[in-house]
């Protein structure tokens, strides 16, 4: 089988000290080949347990051989609906700021907006689906039952946007995803994540903006404004305007209805945010998507329990996002159950990063 068969630092994985060189690879940041087409793939080496195991790099699967348990078609022959090339430079935010924007809380009432994308822009909806799709976080494989957690998640969007391009320059620097919380790290954290916003207001924009992607906490409305706590950020709310909550409220009443009904729902927002110094984060507008338990975004209750059922018979399939075709009011099931048969059928692989 072609992806049994690799190289780590020029030997072959078949032979007793495998471990070990891989560990010797690993120090060195070395990249492991998966030998399924001549002159090989690049692969990475992640640790799990006390053990290390090679992994495929993210958007990398379109260059295994047909045959390889690696292997994925790649966006032209995909479901995506355009190409991933064009994405990628025309990847926009499509938000627009108030004028009276601050860094502390957002403006009061005022309806002018500079729009900051002509052109080229999506929504914020479609960026979370096109990022997470580029993070293969809408693929589900056996051997990721409890292992997919935030840090898991995180690394893998930070991953991707590190490969997308906007029209400001790569994605992943303006770009904002909480670090896993730690209470015995929690001032080198926080260290780390003021020096991160610091630095993006200073990219030289009139009012700074980055894009924040977490996992909504609570909703709370203390007067005059919504407080969004994202987890694993439990010191820094940050503040949305009534208006712009009532907007996404309806526009994303499915998604936190679910949230509200299932315990192990995720509910993942995008935003755009005012990089503040001082004071709760201004979000100038707010996109939510509901994930189940793995990670995999739901649309509604029918497709929470048809990827639940999936799961728990350790099927192994992947949820197409479109970001340009698939709406709010035409769910992918179906278009899931399809790929599942698909995969099912294909021969048994390894288990990939979670």
């Amino acid at each position: 089988m072609h992806a049994a068969i690799g190289a780590v630092a020029g030997r072959r994985p078949i032979y007793a000290g495998l471990q070990e060189a891989m560990a010797a690879g690993h120090h060195r940041d070395d990249r492991p080949l998966c030998l399924c087409v001549p002159g090989g793939v690049p692969m990475y080496l992640a640790r799990h347990s006390a053990r290390l195991l090679v992994k495929r790099m993210p958007l990398s699967g379109w260059q295994h051989a047909p045959d390889c348990p690696h292997h994925e078609p790649g966006p032209e022959r995909g479901h995506r609906g355009r190409d991933a090339a064009s994405t990628a430079a025309g990847v926009t935010p499509g938000v627009s700021k108030p004028a009276s924007a601050s860094p502390g809380l957002p403006g009061g009432t005022a309806d002018q907006h500079e729009e900051l994308a002509p052109g080229n822009r999506i929504s914020l909806l479609a960026l979370l689906h096109e990022l997470w799709t580029r993070a293969e976080l809408t693929r589900w494989h056996p051997g990721f039952a409890g292992k997919r957690h935030w840090g898991v998640v995180r690394r893998h969007l930070l991953l991707a946007a590190r490969q997308t391009r906007t029209y400001t320059g790569m994605l992943a620097e303006r770009l904002y995803v909480p670090e896993v919380f730690n209470v015995a790290r929690e001032d080198q954290i926080r260290e780390r994540r003021e020096a991160r916003w610091r630095s993006m207001s200073g990219l030289g924009s009139e009012l700074p903006l980055m894009v924040v992607i977490g996992e909504i906490k609570a909703l709370r409305h203390p007067g005059g404004f919504v407080e969004v706590w994202l987890k694993h950020l439990p010191d820094r709310p940050f503040a949305l305007r009534e208006a712009a909550f009532r907007s996404a409220e309806a526009r994303f009443g499915d998604e936190l209805a679910l949230w509200r009904a299932h315990a192990d729902v995720h509910l993942v927002a995008a935003a755009t945010a005012v990089a503040a110094t001082a004071g709760p984060p201004a979000l100038l507008e707010l996109a939510l998507m509901a994930c189940s338990s793995g990670w995999i975004p739901v649309a509604n209750e029918d497709e929470r329990t048809f990827f639940d059922k999936l799961v728990a018979e350790d099927k192994r399939f992947e949820k197409i996002l479109d970001p340009v075709r698939v709406t709010r009011d035409a769910p992918v099931a179906q278009s899931a159950a399809r790929r599942t048969a698909e995969m099912t059928t294909e021969r048994q692989a390894e288990a990939k990063t979670p």
